[in-house]
């Protein structure tokens, strides 16, 4: 009898345990906030799950929360960072705030740059130029600016990291400024790229037109027309020459590994009469780690 008594206390107990968590689950599961446009094109903070309004206030236009803050845009024209009591961690006073990337996150005001944390307190003042309004992301503790004349590396504390200045950084790579990733970024040297460790040493030399991130492991890598995929030591990851993609948009960016496969351009061909009008003829495929083609997506 006493164990029975003790078993259904147990139970009981445990099924106690169970809903409070559910309920506690719920409950936070209900109070998802999203930012919604409204028919007078302001937008608004909602709760997901009833449609009512979650704090005071409307803006020019307004993103969902990302690990617990939001960037809005004020009628002051001007963007600021909410956190999810409708309070502004940073006010409406920036140009433009980047997405948070390792801790930290690039705020922009009169062409100058600097980082915040999470919770919107800055932490490298606002002082170097951004003239191009391209915002820097830190990755692997480092991240790219501007000082002066040069590009550099700096720390979370904002101090000069890497005793390397790559002079202005354009031509193939004008649209995104490097980070590193899987221990390398990518650096250039008289406009001839390659890829730097952080301690700034040529891990791969400066010989390239082109050359896009790291992602397991391999990176593209582009000389004149034909485009191929190398390690980290340098060395052609296999023997197959990929074509070449406009790079007027966005610079360099080409198709990086997921999970062993990578989107990319298998045509080699250059299409324009004249040399001036030519441009990259493009047939998108799947391939593998290998360069086997796994599947053609153009018709």
């Amino acid at each position: 009898m006493e164990k029975t008594r003790k078993y259904s206390f147990i139970t009981i107990f445990s099924f106690l345990c169970f809903v409070i968590l559910f309920l506690g689950f719920t409950q936070s599961f209900s109070q998802d906030i999203i930012a919604v446009e409204k028919s007078d094109n302001k937008w608004i903070y909602v709760y997901k799950n009833t449609g009512q309004q979650a704090f005071p206030g409307e803006w020019k236009w307004a993103l969902d929360f990302y690990e617990g803050n939001a960037m809005v845009s004020c009628f002051n024209g001007y963007m600021g960072l909410l956190n999810e009591k409708g309070e502004m961690v940073l006010p409406c006073e920036y140009d433009n705030i980047g997405e948070l990337h390792d801790g930290l996150r690039a705020i922009s005001r009169e062409y100058k740059v600097g980082f915040c944390d999470a919770n919107g307190t800055i932490v490298i003042p606002i002082t170097f130029r951004n003239d191009s309004q391209i915002l820097s992301e830190f990755s692997e503790g480092l991240a790219c600016v501007m000082k002066d004349e040069d590009y550099i590396f700096i720390d979370k504390q904002g101090k000069k990291a890497i005793n390397i200045e790559f002079g202005f950084w354009g031509g193939a790579a004008v649209y995104y400024l490097p980070r590193f990733k899987e221990g390398l970024a990518v650096a250039h040297k008289k406009y001839k790229f390659g890829f730097i460790d952080n301690k700034g040493k040529w891990i791969i030399k400066p010989q390239y037109d082109a050359a896009d991130e790291f992602s397991e492991g391999l990176a593209a890598v582009r000389k004149g027309n034909k485009v191929f995929f190398i390690d980290n030591k340098g060395k052609r990851a296999f023997k197959r020459n990929l074509g070449c993609v406009d790079e007027g948009c966005c610079g360099f960016i080409y198709g990086k590994f997921v999970n062993g496969q990578a989107e990319v351009n298998i045509s080699t061909r250059m299409r324009g009469k004249s040399k001036q009008d030519q441009y990259c003829e493009e047939i998108r495929a799947i391939i593998d780690r290998q360069g086997n083609i796994i599947k053609i997506l153009d018709d």
